[in-house]
């Protein structure tokens, strides 16, 4: 769907929260393509253009340095360090595109908005959501807006017995053999919790991400202001002191 589109679907009318989480988990589900970096343009994609942010940009480049002058690269490609992810909700939805953990950012950023407590979840090479049904009783349940599966039971519940997820995979089509790997995904000891984007991107992206926005304005402003108020200050000189000026540059 368009980002229009998105929008539309996602204005709260009323309807309970679990109708509301559950439209929310379709919509961010419909709007984000599952994007990979070795699929066709996946570089186009998930690189952040220069034009879009160059601050944003230039700092992929220096953390590649970095990580290859100290020997802490992962991969000998730039995937893992160009691949930028978005931790502003609206511009992950602007872009259309993203892996589990960038519709599960979205998808938490929307719910607390909307006052309703939710966390990112990590498992095993999968991320999800979890967000809070019931305030009087404490219910939780798991979001996965990656596949477009809602699980009324808590993380907890499902990591004891991950078998309890295949009815819910199983009604968006997945065949047994993708079956397995979901399952997979929740047998894991303990399923690790982030509270907020902040948190999983780290304080300092997350507000470098926020103020590069205006620093990319800011910064040419401040580089042609100099030039601005000489200009001005030319402009409003005497007329005799600009002729004086205008013949010794003729001179010289």
């Amino acid at each position: 769907i368009t980002e229009q589109q998105f929008y539309e679907k996602i204005q709260r009318h009323g309807e309970s929260i679990p109708d509301y989480v559950t439209t929310l988990n379709d919509a961010v589900n419909q709007r984000l393509v599952h994007y990979r970096w070795e699929y066709e343009k996946g570089e186009s994609y998930w690189r952040l253009p220069v034009y879009e942010n160059y601050l944003i940009y230039l700092s992929r480049d220096v953390l590649y340095l970095i990580r290859w002058a100290n020997g802490t690269l992962t991969s000998p490609d730039k995937m893992p360090v160009f691949m930028y992810e978005f931790s502003d909700y609206k511009k992950i939805i602007k872009r259309g595109i993203g892996l589990c953990s960038q519709q599960a950012m979205a998808l938490v950023s929307i719910l607390q908005e909307n006052q309703i407590p939710s966390r990112i979840v990590c498992i095993t090479q999968h991320t999800v959501a979890t967000a809070q049904i019931d305030p009087k009783t404490d219910t939780w349940w798991v979001l996965d807006p990656d596949y477009g599966v809602v699980i009324p039971h808590n993380i907890e519940t499902l990591v004891a017995d991950p078998a309890m997820v295949v009815p819910y995979y199983q009604a968006k089509g997945f065949d047994e053999a993708r079956l397995d790997i979901v399952v997979g995904l929740y047998t894991i000891p303990k399923a690790t919790f982030i509270n907020t984007v902040a948190e999983g991107h780290g304080k300092a992206r997350y507000y470098f991400e926020f103020i590069s926005y205006y620093l990319i304005w800011i910064i040419p402003i401040i580089l042609i202001l100099p030039t601005v108020i000489f200009r001005r200050r030319s402009a409003q000189s005497p007329p005799e002191k600009r002729l004086v000026k205008n013949e010794m540059i003729q001179q010289h």
